[in-house]
């Protein structure tokens, strides 16, 4: 990535942003019947991996790291607000996906950047504060559409 389009740093800039439609049916066509006849037909476990970061990463993309990374700490609204919308199209789209494939499969799949080889990104207090709350409602989302497990990449 070499251009972050949030480049502003407002809530009003969030409020503009041409936000992708989570719900699109040409993300979902065939889901379901691949899943059924992958379930049924191998002994294979299968793996949802919708290829989304949960929440930070898509953040950084959007921001740029060391923008979010400062927002997180000095423009907190706007990151929560970032944050917070970036989960309701997290959950939008795990619901219909779910709802597609959430009996067949056994693993959900998620990338997101907690820290690097030898230290976190952000202070404890800042993921137990911002973070960890916006991972618990996504998971929790999940867990109530499927018994697959959640593996979260970090």
């Amino acid at each position: 990535m070499f251009e972050h389009p949030l480049k502003e740093g407002t809530v009003r800039e969030l409020e503009r942003f041409d936000w992708p439609d989570p719900l699109k049916d040409e993300y979902y066509k065939g889901l379901g019947e691949k899943a059924k006849r992958l379930y049924y037909e191998t002994e294979y476990a299968i793996i949802g991996d919708p290829l989304i970061p949960a929440l930070l990463e898509p953040a950084w993309y959007l921001r740029g790291i060391e923008n979010f990374l400062i927002d997180l700490m000095d423009n907190k609204k706007y990151a929560e607000r970032l944050l917070d919308i970036l989960l309701e199209h997290q959950i939008q789209f795990f619901e219909r996906f779910l709802e597609e494939i959430g009996y067949y499969i056994q693993v959900i799949m998620f990338g997101d950047e907690l820290g690097t080889q030898n230290l976190p990104l952000f202070l404890p207090a800042i993921f137990r504060e911002v973070i960890k709350l916006r991972y618990r409602k996504l998971f929790l989302t999940i867990k109530q559409r499927t018994k697959a497990k959640i593996f979260l990449h970090s």
